[in-house]
């Protein structure tokens, strides 16, 4: 497989940003009078549910919280620790970069700040939902990207569109390393050693 570029998703992967989301989610459900403890991505995603539940809003109210707490977590960008091992190993990568994210672009502007500019792009929700940013992703220096990320979610976005998957199972991902491997992706990483064994093998290191 020849890879040419790198797509990579940003929380879990570039931002580890699970615990402020945890957080976030818990106080937005609080807010609402609904009291929970959130610690992974299904409580997270159940929690908002009931929340519209609780106010009889139906899909379109669970949509809105979602929407919600992705706002919530772009004003708090700056506050979301960087991944430096993950960043200074890309920094040797001799191909074009790229962030596609399901949360805002501007979430990860904001927890990269200068780091931001050595990608080629950085696409959010801003822009389309990701399944749509990476099927139009794949033109240029990006036609045979690699993507990386971290969820069950992303593997089958990926599949999709025929665009291969690194499956990132390292501490701070929002899906466990048993959990990706389950979904098959076409790589599974569980750190950024043997994330960087993986792109030696696929010939993108200086």
């Amino acid at each position: 497989m020849k890879v040419t570029g790198l797509i990579l998703d940003f929380d879990g992967v570039l931002g580890l940003s699970a615990e402020l989301a945890w957080e976030a989610a818990t106080r937005l459900c609080s807010a609402l009078g609904l009291q929970v403890s959130i610690s992974n991505t299904r409580e997270l995603r159940e929690a908002l549910a009931a929340a519209a539940g609780e106010m009889h809003a139906g899909a379109a109210g669970g949509a809105t919280l979602r929407e919600m707490h992705r706002l919530a977590m772009r004003s708090r960008g700056s506050a979301i620790p960087r991944h430096g091992a993950l960043l200074d190993l890309l920094a040797s990568v001799r191909a074009p970069r790229a962030i596609i994210t399901a949360g805002y672009a501007e979430t990860a502007h904001r927890c990269l700040g200068e780091h931001a500019a050595s990608f080629r792009f950085i696409r959010g929700r801003e822009i389309a939902r990701k399944p749509a940013l990476l099927a139009g992703a794949r033109s240029g220096d990006f036609h045979g990207a690699l993507y990386i990320g971290d969820t069950v979610r992303d593997i089958h976005a990926c599949r999709e569109v025929g665009l291969p998957v690194c499956a990132a199972g390292w501490a701070g991902a929002y899906d466990p390393p048993e959990k990706l491997a389950q979904a098959q992706p076409t790589w599974l990483v569980r750190s950024v050693g043997e994330l960087a064994a993986l792109l030696e093998t696929l010939n993108l290191l200086s």
